[in-house]
């Protein structure tokens, strides 16, 4: 009997007991929000760290697709991070930390290239009431 077989109907979730033991072949599956969770729960610092390590590399990749430049991408990501701290959002955040900070930094990169476009058009726009002459 296969070890799958032996588990009948379908089941939400494992504990790593409950997972067949062969020769090694199943490892056990980390959420990272669970990680992070239970950082936070010990101190807000050891979550904060444990958030900025695991996600910064990749938000500020997002980040640089929208505004092209590395600085400009580093301080969106960072500031996204900073008002993270400062607010204490960890503490109601409804959904996933992931999800809340990759939709911060997208809306903080748009707001920022809306604010460029629009510097831009008063520069080169000579009708402009926003213009100096």
């Amino acid at each position: 009997m296969s070890p799958l077989k032996q588990h009948p109907g379908p089941r939400t979730s494992l504990r790593s007991e409950e997972l067949p033991q062969q020769d090694n072949k199943y490892a056990k599956v980390i959420d990272n929000e669970q990680i992070i969770r239970i950082a936070f729960e010990r101190s807000a610092s050891d979550g904060f760290e444990a958030l900025f390590r695991l996600y910064y590399e990749a938000l500020y990749s997002h980040a640089l697709r929208f505004v092209y430049t590395k600085e400009k991408a580093e301080d969106i990501v960072c500031d996204v991070f900073y008002d993270f701290w400062k607010s204490n959002s960890y503490l109601s955040l409804q959904s996933t930390y992931r999800a809340y900070l990759y939709a911060a930094v997208r809306n903080r990169a748009n707001t920022y290239v809306r604010y460029e476009l629009k510097e831009e058009n008063n520069l080169t726009d000579p009708e402009s009431p926003d213009s100096t002459e």
